[in-house]
């Protein structure tokens, strides 16, 4: 029997599924990265960052205004870039379904599946929030004015300097991970020519 009920209980039992994939992306990829790996990919960039953001801060005239501002010009090359690593990451899990893995374990299989689908994820999420920033880019330098007003500078100033590098590593973290996707990418390409 097919009634309203078992549609919505078989819908909510999809979404639950979605919901556990996602985190099942960034634990696989957890699993399958090396401490190294995860320390390159993810915490250096944004150090190396938050360094140089600051190091700017204090060795120049500082404005927040004119940093949000510059946040928010860089966003249009951010699209662009994520857009086409997205692209590239689709278009090697596609080279991966068509290859024939069969000399690859299926736990190995399924790790460099979780990976490319993770950098897919992950880069999708961050051409939204630029797509979303570019947008709204206008009314954030109006809140920036008007919160410039009321809140110490200060602080201000540290909130950007960390919201900043959050986004400014988000994207050099998203490039390492493609970057380091291409071996990966290159050795199954070899086997498939092998065979």
């Amino acid at each position: 029997m097919n009634n309203r009920l078992d549609r919505d209980f078989g819908e909510e039992i999809i979404e639950k599924k979605r919901k556990r994939q996602k985190f099942k992306l960034l634990k696989n990829y957890y699993r399958a990265s090396s401490g190294k790996e995860k320390v390159i990919d993810l915490l250096l960039p944004f150090i190396l960052i938050l360094i140089l953001i600051s190091i700017t801060s204090v060795k120049t005239e500082w404005s927040n205004i004119g940093f949000a501002k510059s946040i928010l010009s860089s966003t249009d090359i951010i699209v662009n870039v994520m857009a086409i690593l997205a692209g590239f990451n689709t278009a090697s899990l596609s080279i991966i379904g068509t290859a024939n893995m069969k000399m690859v374990s299926e736990d190995t299989t399924n790790k460099i599946i979780d990976y490319f689908s993770f950098a897919i994820l992950f880069q999708l999420v961050i051409l939204i929030i630029g797509i979303v920033l570019k947008f709204s880019s206008g009314y954030l330098l109006n809140i920036g004015n008007s919160i410039t007003l009321n809140l110490n500078v200060i602080f201000l100033e540290y909130v950007l300097i960390i919201v900043g590098s959050i986004w400014y590593a988000a994207v050099i973290s998203s490039i390492l991970i493609s970057i380091r996707s291409l071996p990966i990418i290159s050795n199954i390409i070899k086997l498939m020519v092998k065979k």
